[in-house]
């Protein structure tokens, strides 16, 4: 396998193997670098290519983005989700594997009827 294959082996290995099927793209770019010993530049223009081949796309979770397997690949089958409601009582909906005792937000939960269209305004 050539070099551009293994990182992108383990780019994806590091992607489906993570609890929630998701990672942050800057720790994915920074352990592939160090693991397979190449560098940054590189280990970037191979996660592009998975990009654009749609083998990953980016998602935003505020504050943060993260680089996950599609939505739409079936193949994999979906998360699994819950629900779990916060001290307020507001329901979220979130990966399984969450802490409920800790930030719900920032372990990219969605808060349900949060309207996010007018923050901006």
């Amino acid at each position: 396998m050539n070099q551009s294959g293994q990182i992108k082996k383990k780019i994806m290995e590091m992607v489906t193997t993570a609890e929630n099927q998701r990672q942050r793209p800057h720790s994915v770019v920074r352990t592939v670098s160090d693991i397979l010993g190449v560098p940054i530049f590189r280990v970037k223009t191979v996660l592009e290519d998975l990009l654009k081949e749609r083998r990953l796309v980016f998602t935003y979770r505020d504050p943060c983005s993260f680089i996950e397997i599609p939505i739409n690949d079936m193949s994999r089958g979906s998360r699994p989700m819950k629900v779990v409601v916060d001290g307020k009582g507001s329901p979220w909906i979130c990966d399984h594997g969450v802490d409920p005792t800790k930030d719900l937000a920032e372990q990219g939960c969605w808060q349900l009827g949060e309207d996010r269209s007018t923050e901006n305004d």
